[in-house]
């Protein structure tokens, strides 16, 4: 007979066996209160049987209780039924999924053409290095030409690949001063300081003549292949932030980075089709405190400062909070309420476009640190007591090119896929022709660019020439200053020579020579932190140098004098 749980009185058969069972082996459950028998239920009630069951002496919630103590997330120490570790089984789960799913191609590109160009670039790798080496052996080979007393060689590079050209602008090898960008000289000096520099500099407009075309060339197939990606893309969860996706930047990579004495370099370039606009950016206006006393450094109403620059800017600029700007800093607020780094982190995240006061600079950039170093967070200068009001609609306009010494590569906003091929092009047409003419080192140094999105990555240009034909001026080594003086330990008629660097030396008082100190004849006792040193060991090991030095001298006059008897005794013959 199959038992039930609940049943009425009407089931005859539940009712029997119910009667039928011992009264301490079951109980009765209706409308939430517990009988001991059918007798005392209304008919027509639904009733729940429950079955009793006889525990022993107790104690095992205290056992269970006391397991508590031991338990544990780690998936290493902790087993399922079978005695396996969970770890393993969930990694043995993990792979046979992926086996079942399949390896996914990463990208798919229906674009012919623009593959067919990528692999004949691969495929000429090896013909352009076999060139170069021919060129190289040439150059070697080839006379020097002497006009005006610059020394040219000629070589000629041929191949198909893409740095075939690049050797054609560099015909003069010592003239790499011209070549960065950074040259005071307007195009007209350069034209009238003679026939070969005038050839130097014509063939270097070629060059980047060149680069431009084939970067014209190129930058509409990528941007329509990377529309194209994304809109086959699915993605199984659709991101918090999808715009962040779309975002296309320029990669642009150099052969040498560069040294720059006054630091780092920052270009905005005013783009014609924007992506950003009041509707989609949020801006921040860090300024100065118009109260610092310090009364209000630990006033409670932190936001004071900040409400009465916003009347001051409605008032007198006409710059209203949520239309021309989202928020208000003022800098003992920011010191304040972002006290720790992760806060800084959510507040460089939080907003597109900051701007500072220029009196505040250094001390936002010391308190936010490598944050508002980063091109996308560096800050926009403004001046408080002006109307800036221009400068904030500008700046949806610009984006920035931030050169940064010893960097290897660049990377600038281009705009979003969202927008037109005909308007992206043009932004990255409008920042190449700036950074052809702003690159560090010039157009020569550029190793590669690439069109990339936060996923994909295509290249547009490469260039396989050398990066020794580039040369930068290297930073002055830094003066090292010595201070000599008397130390309290030292004994006397000697002297410490401390330099700049923290190379410490003992020095005679009177002749100013170096000293070794101490020696194993000198005071000294088992504590002291400086050990003597063994002078007799050293001064066999200095002399023993210096016999060495003075038998390869002798040795190279004998080769000499047997060389040249050689060579007479040929003549003679």
């Amino acid at each position: 007979m199959l038992i039930r749980s609940h049943f009425t009185h009407d089931d005859n058969a539940m009712v029997n066996m119910v009667n039928s069972l011992p009264p301490e082996a079951y109980f009765l459950e209706c409308d939430g209160s517990v009988h001991e028998e059918l007798g005392t239920i209304q008919k027509g009630k639904l009733i729940q049987l429950h079955f009793r069951l006889c525990g022993g002496k107790g104690g095992f919630g205290s056992l269970l209780r006391s397991f508590r103590i031991h338990k544990s997330n780690n998936q290493l120490m902790c087993r399922n039924l079978a005695g396996r570790r969970l770890a393993d089984v969930r990694e043995e789960e993990q792979k046979i999924d992926k086996l079942k799913n399949g390896a996914k191609t990463k990208h798919e590109f229906t674009d012919q053409e623009y593959l067919r160009k990528r692999d004949t670039v691969l495929d000429v790798v090896e013909d352009a290095v076999e060139a170069g080496v021919l060129a190289l052996k040439e150059k070697q080979k080839a006379g020097a030409e002497v006009e005006n007393n610059d020394v040219t060689t000629q070589v000629e590079f041929t191949g198909p690949s893409t740095s075939s050209n690049i050797q054609e602008a560099l015909t003069a090898s010592n003239v790499n001063d011209e070549q960065n960008s950074d040259s005071d000289e307007s195009l007209d000096d350069l034209m009238s300081c003679g026939p070969l520099k005038k050839k130097i500099l014509e063939k270097k407009m070629a060059f980047v003549n060149e680069i431009t075309s084939e970067l014209d060339a190129q930058i509409p197939l990528a941007l329509r292949a990377l529309q194209e990606y994304d809109g086959h893309k699915q993605e199984k969860k659709l991101p918090l932030f999808p715009d962040t996706k779309k975002i296309v930047h320029l990669t642009v990579k150099y052969k040498r980075p560069f040294f720059k004495k006054s630091g780092n370099r920052c270009v905005f370039v005013t783009q014609p089709y924007p992506d950003r606009n009041p509707s989609n950016s949020s801006v921040c206006l860090i300024l100065p405190d118009l109260d610092r006393s310090k009364k209000a450094q630990t006033d409670p109403d932190v936001d004071k400062q900040a409400r009465e620059w916003e009347e001051h800017l409605r008032e007198n600029y006409g710059l209203i909070s949520g239309v021309n700007y989202t928020k208000i800093l003022t800098f003992i607020q920011l010191t304040r309420e972002y006290t720790e780094i992760k806060d800084r982190v959510k507040l460089a995240n939080l907003y597109d476009i900051f701007f500072v006061d220029y009196k505040l600079t250094k001390k936002v950039e010391y308190f936010m640190g490598k944050l508002f170093k980063k091109p996308a967070h560096r800050p926009i200068l403004i001046k408080s007591e002006q109307n800036f009001s221009k400068r904030i609609e500008e700046a949806y306009n610009q984006t920035l090119i931030f050169f940064m010494p010893m960097n290897d590569a660049i990377t600038i906003r281009v705009g979003n896929l969202n927008q037109k091929i005909k308007h992206l092009k043009s932004n990255t047409s409008t920042i190449i022709s700036s950074l052809l003419e702003d690159f560090p080192g010039g157009s020569i140094n550029i190793r590669s660019v690439y069109l990339q999105t936060l996923d994909v990555s295509l290249p547009i240009y490469v260039d396989f020439g050398s990066s020794n034909e580039i040369d930068f001026e290297l930073p002055p080594e830094p003066e090292l200053v010595e201070i000599v003086g008397e130390c309290s330990t030292l004994p006397e008629g000697l002297e410490v020579k401390v330099r700049a660097d923290g190379l410490v030396t003992t020095v005679e008082k009177k002749s100013g020579e170096e000293v070794l100190y101490p020696t194993e004849q000198d005071e000294w006792e088992k504590e002291d932190d400086m050990k003597p040193l063994n002078a007799e060991l050293i001064q066999k090991i200095l002399r023993k140098g210096k016999v060495q030095t003075k038998m390869e001298k002798i040795k190279e006059e004998l080769r000499k004098m047997y060389y040249d008897d050689g060579r007479k005794e040929n003549k003679k013959g």
